[in-house]
């Protein structure tokens, strides 16, 4: 082998090297950036704290990040797509239903698929609740885009239930929205306020039992024909 090749060999290993600390790098943003979202909203939040708390300086954080905003929707877009992907299956369901049976076992597996994602990404939904509270604009454009592609797929679901004489004529989205933004609070107030919540909390097992049976009564009772 001639010297210039071994040169190129010893190389590539470098270059993976490399690339492999890079995306290590981004997923330690990320994920950190994640939970500090999730613990303090986007306006409380800034990049030298990220950039701290992930072990780099801010100008490796601009590398992988252009600002705070372009972080905060990419953590935003894939808890987002998290959730819709999570709950597909039950979505599915639910459009395929034809009877009142049907559609009633439907809406409890997707309680109980929106419990499971509390549980599993529960920092999502603290995002989604501090949302609820911040007024920045920065960030309002992947908020839209991305709500507007839930509001889409349950827009479709609704049609189709309605033409089945399945559900009542009701306003459907502010419905979602009621249901979606409960179920996170209930979580939320149970994790910082657990007296308010009283015992068992959603976050046991005979706790989780009194959620489901609840909003699958609330969704029953305001929507089901």
């Amino acid at each position: 082998m001639t010297e210039s090749k071994q040169k190129k060999s010893k190389q590539k290993p470098k270059r993976r090297m490399r690339r492999a600390n890079g995306v290590a790098t981004r997923q330690r943003i990320f994920e950190t950036a994640s939970a500090m979202f999730a613990a303090g909203g986007f306006e409380a939040t800034s990049l030298r704290q990220i950039a701290s708390a992930s072990s780099v300086d801010i100008a490796t954080l601009k590398y992988h990040f252009r600002d705070k905003t372009e972080l905060y929707s990419e953590v935003y877009r894939v808890g987002h797509e998290n959730l819709l992907d999570h709950l597909k299956p039950c979505l599915d369901s639910l459009s395929h239903a034809k009877t009142k049976d049907e559609l009633l076992v439907s809406i409890e597996d997707f309680v109980f698929a929106f419990h499971d994602f509390l549980e599993e990404d529960f920092a999502f939904l603290r995002m989604l609740l501090f949302r609820l509270l911040e007024g920045s604009e920065a960030i309002s454009h992947i908020e839209e885009e991305l709500q507007g592609i839930a509001a889409s797929l349950f827009d479709e679901i609704f049609r189709k239930l309605l033409r089945r004489k399945l559900v009542r004529d009701i306003d459907h989205r502010a419905f979602i929205t009621v249901l979606v933004s409960s179920l996170t609070t209930w979580f939320v107030i149970a994790e910082v306020k657990p007296d308010l919540v009283e015992e068992p909390l959603p976050f046991t097992f005979k706790g989780r039992e009194r959620s489901e049976a609840f909003f699958c009564d609330m969704f029953e009772r305001i929507l089901v024909e």
